[in-house]
This record gives structure tokens, sequence and C-alpha cells, in this order.
């Protein structure tokens, strides 16, 4: 595998990695405010795709790391300022996806606890309707 090969499969992975930084941040500014569903949506489709795609090719990366390597250090820098980049978006890209994963269960035990108000108000609510069920009253108006 040549150069050229390496340099341009590392900026691919660079920019999906890049993409899959920003599709994770948007999926935290859409839980942190007012959220579309349809926003949501479709950056986790985003993501979700972009993360097969990435998947699927980092059996390209094993023989890129194998060649690297086997070379010497020689022109070499912009590949690892690269690799450099990527590692440190992944990191950033872990610590997102922890931030998300806190909001998605805060979001989850809010619907519960929304859940559970309900079924009380519900449960309040029949209560009443049995008290105030219209039973005839006995009114002795003679007497």
């Amino acid at each position: 595998m040549d150069k050229k090969k390496i340099i341009d499969r590392l900026s691919t992975l660079a920019l999906d990695n890049k993409a899959l930084f920003t599709h994770t941040m948007e999926i935290k500014k859409a839980l942190l405010g007012d959220f579309s569903e349809n926003i949501l949506e479709d950056s986790f489709k985003k993501r979700g795709l972009l993360l097969e795609k990435m998947n699927s090719s980092i059996k390209n990366f094993d023989s890129i790391k194998e060649f690297c390597n086997c070379t010497d250090n020689t022109g070499w820098n912009s590949t690892n300022e690269t690799l450099q980049q990527i590692k440190q978006e992944l990191n950033a890209t872990i610590v997102l996806n922890e931030e998300i994963t806190s909001l998605i269960k805060q979001q989850i035990n809010d619907i519960i606890s929304y859940l559970e108000k309900m079924q009380e108000g519900r449960h309040f609510i029949n209560t009443l309707k049995k008290h105030l069920s219209p039973t005839p009253s006995l009114i002795d108006i003679f007497g």
C-alpha cells in the first residue's frame, strides 16, 4: 500500500470521525433543549449510518497500521497529526456519548414520573366519581 492511499484513507476516516462528532453534538443539543422528534431521529439515523460505514472500513486501517509500523517515520508527520486528531475526536465523542446516555436516562425518568402522576390523578378522579355518583337521596319533605 502506497503512502498516497494511506493518507487518503486516513483523511476519509478523519472526515467521517468529524461528522460523527458533529452528529453526536447535535443529538446532545437536541436533548438539552426543546427538540423536534424529526431532528433527533434524523441525527440518530445519520450517526448510525456513519458508524456502520466506519465499522466496515476498519479492516482497511489494520493494513495501514501494519504498513506504518514497517516503514520509517520520514515524511509521516502529517499522517501522525491526522491520527492524533482522530484520536482526540474519538475521545470527545466517547464523552458526548456518556453525556447523551445520561440525558436519555434522565428524560426516561421524567417520563416515568409524569406517567405515575397521571396514573395517580386518574385514580383520584375515579375515586371522586365513585363518591359523587348520582345516588338517589331520600329526603323527607313532609316531615
